[in-house]
């Protein structure tokens, strides 16, 4: 049954570009359920907000990762590999607006 009600958070998979490698690496991303009012005040508050700010709003864990997830270790992240950060907000766009149906 369709519930009204979605869950508060959802996971999906990242794929992080990593120098020297053929192929991205997938990590698995616990993002925060926002509704249309929420994604639109979350987009339009962007500007002025670092990648680790902005961040911090919707990502609340990880797994496939060697280190806990915390800010710090998110700031890692987005400090050791740049492309990280495009990768996190396009998945999270992609899950939030473009979600597909699960066979």
């Amino acid at each position: 049954m369709f519930k009204l009600q979605p869950k508060p958070t959802f996971w999906a998979k990242v794929a992080i570009s990593i120098p020297g490698e053929a192929k991205p690496v997938p990590i698995d991303i616990e993002f925060k359920h926002l509704g249309r009012d929420g994604l639109k005040d979350f987009f339009e508050h962007l500007e002025g907000k670092t990648d680790i700010e902005a961040l911090n709003d919707i990502v609340l864990d990880w797994k496939g990762v060697d280190a806990t997830f915390c800010e710090e270790s998110l700031n890692e992240l987005l400090n050791n590999y740049p492309s990280a950060a495009m990768s996190l907000f396009d998945a999270y766009r992609r899950e939030a607006m473009e979600a597909k149906a699960k066979n």
